[in-house]
């Protein structure tokens, strides 16, 4: 019994170091191995105003050229009214036919883009943009309500920053700018205006009986139509007198 009893005894001291031996190892080994990492969170997003600042992406270079100055762009207009004025009867159809194509329909010459005018002794011709490249009206505009159109080189004139439409002024800077006397005002909007080629087909040429207007014709510089007149006065000179006396006054 005694024999029994030891080697239950040492049965169980055994029992006791392997079950020891066994935790011990367990943790011995659990010791050796890496911890596992706690699952880390991802940082919040701030919100989008604290985010910092990138700088713009460069743009791709092109080839195209930048676009030309507005004194520029109709220097030499693909497209333009060019006039015989030794020719002018002073009909005034260019009058009618341009107010017509503006107006819907309307015969009105005041609101003509050319205007007919006489000087002394009787000579008539048609006013009407010269194009002539250098554009003094556009810089003389206080509110930059002058543009020139790439397509057609004529100006266009914005009534939603031209004195006349916006306030009810009475500015005429753009009109007294031109050397031509081109520019006038519609009787009715108040707004300035002057020859837009009607989109490209004039409508005075086609009007015009004599063909003292063309396209693309005699190219004529800008000039007053005062000067001009008084240069067309020998073709007045009757024979037997050396010179011509009187007003130089415009009759329309």
């Amino acid at each position: 019994m005694a024999e029994q009893n030891n080697e239950k005894k040492q049965l169980s001291r055994r029992d006791v170091l392997i079950l020891g031996g066994g935790s011990l190892t367990s943790l011995l080994l659990a010791g050796c191995r890496p911890e596992a990492a706690e699952p880390t969170q991802a940082p919040a997003q701030q919100p989008a105003t604290d985010e910092p600042v990138r700088a713009p992406a460069a743009a791709v270079p092109t080839n195209e050229a930048p676009p030309a100055p507005a004194s520029e762009v109709n220097t030499v207009p693909v497209r333009y009214v060019g006039r015989d004025l030794d020719k002018c009867s002073g009909c005034r159809l260019c009058e009618v036919a341009c107010s017509q194509f503006h107006e819907g329909g309307k015969i009105w010459p005041a609101a003509s883009r050319v205007r007919v005018h006489e000087y002394y002794p009787g000579i008539e011709f048609p006013v009407l943009c010269y194009q002539c490249g250098n554009t003094p009206c556009l810089p003389a505009c206080p509110e930059n309500a002058i543009s020139i159109n790439p397509e057609t080189s004529t100006i266009v004139f914005d009534e939603t920053k031209c004195l006349r439409t916006t306030e009810g002024a009475d500015c005429t800077e753009c009109h007294d700018a031109c050397p031509g006397n081109a520019i006038t005002f519609h009787p009715e909007t108040r707004i300035p205006i002057s020859c837009d080629l009607c989109d490209g087909d004039p409508q005075c040429v086609q009007a015009c009986r004599e063909k003292v207007l063309t396209v693309n014709g005699i190219k004529l510089g800008a000039g007053s139509p005062d000067e001009i007149a008084k240069t067309m006065r020998n073709a007045y000179i009757v024979p037997g007198f050396s010179d011509l006396e009187g007003t130089d006054e415009s009759f329309g």
